[in-house]
C-alpha cells in the first residue's frame, strides 16, 4: 500500500468514524456533565452534537494519526484548531478536559495496539 493510499484511507476512516459516533458521544457528554445544553440562536436541533463532534474528533484523530504513524506536529496543529473552535463556540472547561482526556486515552490505546502488533510479527 502506497503512502498516498494510506493517507486517503486514514482520512476516510476518520471522517466516517466521527460522523457515525457523534450522536453517541453527544449523549455520553450529557450524561457526564449532567445538564441540558441550550441550542443557542444558530445551534442545531440537537446541541449535544457539537460536543459529541469534538469528543469523537479528538478520539479518532489521535487514534488513527498514532496508528498510521503520522507526524505528531500535524496532529497537534489539528487538535489546536479544534480547541480554539471549542473555546470560540463557548466550550466549558469540563468539555475541554474530557476532549483532552479522550486524546490521551486514544494515544495510549494506539501505543498498545502498535506494541501488540509488533510482538505478533
Amino acid at each position: 500500500m502506497t503512502k498516498k493510499q494510506k493517507n486517503i484511507l486514514m482520512w476516510v476512516g476518520i471522517i466516517i468514524l466521527i460522523i457515525i459516533t457523534t450522536p453517541w458521544f453527544g449523549t455520553l457528554y450529557e450524561r457526564i456533565i449532567g445538564r441540558e445544553l441550550s441550542p443557542g440562536f444558530w445551534g442545531p436541533s440537537n446541541p449535544e452534537y457539537i460536543d459529541g463532534f469534538f469528543m469523537s474528533s479528538f478520539l479518532f484523530l489521535t487514534l488513527l494519526f498514532s496508528l498510521f504513524k503520522k507526524g505528531y506536529r500535524q496532529l497537534l496543529i489539528i487538535l489546536g484548531i479544534f480547541v480554539l473552535l471549542d473555546v470560540v463556540l463557548g466550550g466549558w472547561w469540563q468539555g475541554l478536559l474530557i476532549d483532552l482526556g479522550l486524546a490521551l486515552v486514544a494515544w495510549v490505546l494506539a501505543q498498545a495496539i502498535l506494541l501488540i502488533s509488533k510482538a505478533v510479527k
